[in-house]
């Protein structure tokens, strides 16, 4: 979305501008572009989202590619806060800080610096966004174009908190909706203040997308567990839960914490009342009052 909209507000400045996935992107064509504008966010450990491994893979490791001729710009997502242990801060919008070293390396001339959005910042990506995109249009030479429509302000987790009746939202209706395996994308963020947030099968996403199908979607569920302390009763009460309403899979994390993932939405209510039941709580557990 966020380079669907870029890549409007670049045709509102006059430019010609073309929005493809990195993977569908012809890495024959890289040479011969004059500026390329490029965003990643920030997977697993560090590394590419999915649609955008093939083409870092390939980047990465064709040691021949001419870049020399085009001008670019990055700009990344991620979270700051992501990886507690101070060893793995390099993780930290990894992707779009080795793209950004990788293409200048290959030849190409910055239009401006790296941009790092963070989820951190009072308006999450937005704080590091608002910064970097002017300084773009203004390498573009298209920043003091007139009659350009003002954008609303975008919608940030604060104003959905504000209008989500306590966080309510429309969780519990979503829910009750079966003829999806998915939220709404504003209850996405208030699942997480209630520990839990939807993802998808990634190994599923193309195989699903040629059938026409949504992709699988599940959800990751996390405890708040104080001082990483749980009972005997308590671990096998998890590991009871983990098989009845998740993939099987219960992972103890640097977080000191149980977390379980491939909950489908049918499954979710039940799973969150069996660890209450175990006398624990989700409550904060992905988007606490220090990190929203």
């Amino acid at each position: 979305n966020l380079a669907k909209r870029l890549g409007n507000r670049g045709k509102a400045r006059g430019l010609k501008t073309v929005v493809l996935a990195m993977d569908d992107y012809p890495l024959e064509d890289l040479p011969g572009e004059e500026n390329i504008v490029m965003i990643t966010s920030t997977a697993g450990q560090g590394e590419f989202p999915q649609n955008g491994r093939a083409f870092w893979n390939s980047v990465k490791e064709n040691g021949e590619l001419d870049l020399s001729l085009i001008k670019f710009a990055v700009f990344a997502l991620g979270d700051s806060h992501y990886w507690p242990r101070k060893e793995d801060k390099i993780f930290y919008n990894k992707p779009g800080k080795d793209l950004d070293t990788r293409i200048a390396f290959l030849g190409g001339k910055r239009l401006t610096d790296i941009g790092l959005g963070d989820d951190q910042d009072p308006d999450n990506y937005q704080t590091g966004y608002s910064e970097w995109e002017p300084k773009l249009w203004q390498a573009l030479g298209v920043d003091k174009v007139e009659g350009i429509v003002e954008e609303p302000p975008p919608i940030t987790n604060e104003d959905i908190k504000i209008q989500s009746n306590f966080l309510r939202g429309t969780i519990a209706e979503g829910l009750e909706d079966t003829s999806t395996g998915a939220i709404a994308a504003s209850d996405q963020q208030l699942t997480k203040f209630h520990g839990t947030y939807m993802q998808d099968d990634r190994d599923l996403r193309d195989e699903r997308k040629a059938q026409g199908l949504e992709p699988a979607y599940a959800f990751m569920i996390r405890c708040r567990l104080n001082g990483g302390v749980a009972t005997p009763s308590q671990w096998l009460q998890m590991d009871s839960i983990s098989s009845s309403y998740g993939n099987e899979t219960m992972k103890l994390t640097t977080r000191q914490t149980f977390q379980f993932h491939g909950v489908i939405k049918t499954k979710l209510k039940s799973a969150m009342r069996g660890i209450n039941k175990a006398l624990m709580t989700t409550i904060a557990a992905c988007g606490d009052v220090n990190r929203n």
